[in-house]
Formats: structure tokens, sequence, C-alpha cells
């Protein structure tokens, strides 16, 4: 007996041993992933020299944060503030503008070196975002092997290289905090998920789309005593963050002022691969009229309304076992698709949105499940496809051209049809496998 139980011991010991080994060479393996990408894509940020929206937005943030943090916000002469961010990302900057000013670099003169390490400067922040969500989907991977793969589909997403090192947009940040956030959201830690949703509605406009999802996966996972400490956190991290804003600048609204000048635009859509980019002109307007009582943009607000009592609905039928729940980051990812798809004013970047739920899918989904990947990769392409096609005819110049608004106009109506078939087939398949692990789906 003693023989057999060492033998066991010894047994457990060199499986241990084992496993050790290679979460220690897995570990290693990951890590010469991320410094090879990182290395690869500072490479790319510094000598694509492409100053699309970077020059009139992120530049200048990073400049005015580092030379008047507290008063970044002050309007301009004409009004309009140029900082029309929620404060967190033009905070990041300010490192960054310390830097640009002191050695006064800039994106257009200087020599070489100096406008690369202008644009390398600039970039950092929207890549350190797609990094550390590498980083924490390695961290919360069922396993090292498993986090490896899906570290990967990260860091060399095509879509998020051409949004954060070529283009130096901010939506990795709408990525990693929508993952964080939800991840201890479905895994009921919910101090940790409110602090970082909190942290999210102070970093990205589109995050505020997402309130209803997270309000009432709460009111339904949540104890009342969770669900109310949730919502004062939330609030909490939110007036801290814009708190000194609002003092220096004497607008208790100033907020309400931000965010309103953020997402008021004048037009139906912009550049997205939606619905109404494939029946509208590209020009139509929300003050429009579709009948004598009723514009665009009040048919938006509608449109909105419909949208989050849908998911009321939806989320009622799952607690009330009407029908099979779906994991939440399908929820999210539908409600996302939902928004970008049927609501106006969004741009050709904001479906983005669903690829941040479909990284939190892919963390708790099964290996062995393909529809996870399928989501992943109709997503990664359709952001890809919509942005490429808005970054290349603003870089070549052929925005007017009638080949760019029927290309715009047909990849609405085709993102339309992937869009609606994934999600038919999804409750499709939710009704005919009744009992099914919620991870095989």
């Amino acid at each position: 007996m003693n023989f057999k139980r060492n033998a066991d011991l010894n047994y457990i010991k060199i499986i241990w041993n084992e496993d050790y080994l290679m979460g220690k060479r897995e570990n290693k393996f990951f890590l010469l992933l991320l410094i090879s990408t990182a290395i690869i894509e500072c490479v790319v940020a510094a000598t694509f020299l492409g100053k699309w929206d970077i020059e009139a937005f992120n530049f200048p943030w990073a400049k005015v944060s580092a030379n008047d943090w507290f008063g970044m916000y002050r309007p301009r002469m004409d009004k309009i503030h140029l900082v029309n961010y929620p404060p967190l990302v033009p905070t990041l900057f300010w490192p960054f503008g310390k830097i640009i000013n002191h050695f006064g670099l800039s994106l257009t003169s200087g020599s070489q070196f100096d406008i690369a390490v202008s644009f390398l400067l600039i970039k950092l922040v929207s890549m350190g975002f797609q990094w550390l969500t590498a980083i924490f989907v390695y961290w919360k991977s069922k396993s090292k092997q498993y986090g490896l793969l899906l570290s990967a589909l990260i860091l060399l997403n095509p879509s998020i290289w051409l949004n954060a090192a070529f283009w130096g947009q901010l939506d990795s940040a709408l990525i990693f905090f929508t993952v964080v956030s939800f991840y201890y959201l479905q895994n009921n830690r919910y101090s940790l998920a409110s602090l970082w949703f909190g942290l999210g509605c102070l970093a990205k406009l589109q995050f505020m789309y997402l309130v209803p999802v997270f309000g009432l996966y709460l009111l339904w996972k949540a104890p009342w005593k969770k669900v109310i400490q949730s919502v004062v956190q939330v609030i909490a991290v939110n007036i801290i963050g814009w708190l000194p804003f609002m003092i220096n600048m004497k607008q208790l609204l100033l907020p309400y002022n931000i965010f309103s000048e953020g997402l008021g635009r004048p037009n139906v859509s912009y550049n997205a691969l939606n619905f109404w980019a494939g029946i509208l002109p590209a020009d139509a307007k929300l003050a429009a009229h579709i009948f004598p009582w009723l514009t665009y943009s009040q048919l938006n607000t509608i449109i909105l309304i419909l949208i989050i009592v849908s998911l009321c609905v939806l989320i009622w039928c799952f607690a009330h076992h009407k029908i099979n729940s779906f994991p939440l980051a399908y929820v999210g990812a539908i409600y996302s698709g939902l928004i970008f798809m049927f609501t106006m004013g969004q741009h050709e970047r904001y479906q983005i949105s669903v690829l941040a739920f479909l990284v939190l899918l892919l963390v708790d989904a099964s290996p062995n499940t393909n529809r996870p990947f399928v989501w992943y990769t109709y997503a990664t392409a359709v952001t890809f496809v919509n942005q490429g096609l808005l970054y290349l005819g603003a870089y070549l110049a052929v925005r007017t051209l009638p080949i760019y608004s029927q290309l715009i106009q047909w990849g609405g109506i085709v993102n339309f049809i992937l869009f609606v078939g994934l999600v038919c087939e999804l409750f499709w398949r939710n009704r005919k496998q009744s009992g099914i692990s919620l991870q095989n789906l």
C-alpha cells in the first residue's frame, strides 16, 4: 500500500512539474509574441505618416492637456471645445504631450526623425490598450495554450492594427474596458465590474450605449444591495473623473455639454456599413423629414428606445426561463450590432463594440466550439473593411468618386445581411437545442 501511495504521489509530482514547466514555457512564448508585436506596431506607427484625425484631435489634445490639464475643456473662440472627449484619454496623452511640448515636436515640420517620434508618441495610447487587452485575455483564459491563441488573435488582429497603429484611433480603449468590465460582471465581481465600467465611461463616448446592457444584467443577476452599490460606484467614478474640470470651468453640466457636442452630428450615417448606408444617400441629414410629422432624428430616438425595450424583453425571457439564455457576450454583441446597424449618426469604426464583446466571448468559449470564432472573424473582417474604405478613401482623395459611394452602399447591404443571418442562426440553434450548455453555443 505504501509503495502504491508513493507511486501515486510521484506521478502527481511529475504531472504538476510538467504543467508548471509548460506554463513557464507558454509565458515566455506570450512575452515574445507581445514584445515582437509591440516592436513591429511601433515601427508601423512611426513610419506611416497619415495625419487624418490625429492632427485635428489626438495631437492637440496631448499638447493642451500637458500645457493646461485643468483647463483643457476651455472652449475655443468659436465656443466649440477643442477637447470634446471624456477626460481619461486626454489625460493619458498628458506625458506624451509634455515630451511633444518640451521638444517642440510636430506632425508636419522638423526632421524626419522628429516627425516619426511625434507619430509614435501620439499612437502609443491606442496601441497600449490593445496590448493590455491581450495581457488580460491571456491572464483570464481557461488554459495557457488557449490564452496564447486568443492573445495572438488580438495582437495580430488587422482591424485593431489599422485602427491603432496606422490610424491612431482610440477604439482599442473601448475594447479593453468592455472586455474587463463585462468579464467581471459575468463572473459576479460586481465591485470590480463597476469600477472598470465607470472608467470606460470616462474613456469613450460610445460606452454610454452599453449602460442598458450593464444595468439590466445587474438587475437580473445581482442582489439588490449589490445593484445599488454598483450604480453608486459607477456614478462616483464618473463624478471623481469629471469633478476637477467641472470646478475649474464652473460648469455643473460640463459632462452633458461635452457628450452632446461629441454625439451631436448632423448626418444619418458617417461612412458606416449599416442599414441606412444601404438605403439612403451618403449626405442624408437627421433633420430631414421622412413624413411631415417625422424627422430622421425623431425616428432615431424611436429606434433606440425599441432596441432597449427589446433588450429588456430578452433579459426578462432569460430570467423567467421562457427561452434558453445566451452568454452575456452574445447579448452584448447582438445589442451593439443592433445599435450600429439601425441607429443613426454611426461612424465607420463603431461596430468595433461588437468585436469587443466577441473577444469576451472567446475568453469563456470552449476551444472546440466554432461559432465564437465565426462571429469574431465576421466582426474583424467587416470592421477592417469599413475602416479601410474610409481611410483609404480619404488618404487617396477618392471619396467624391461615385464608386466610393457605391462601395459604402453595397457594403452596408452585405453587412446587414451577414449580421441578421448570424443572429437568426443563433436564435434558431438556441430554440432547437434546449438544455444544451451555454458554453456550447
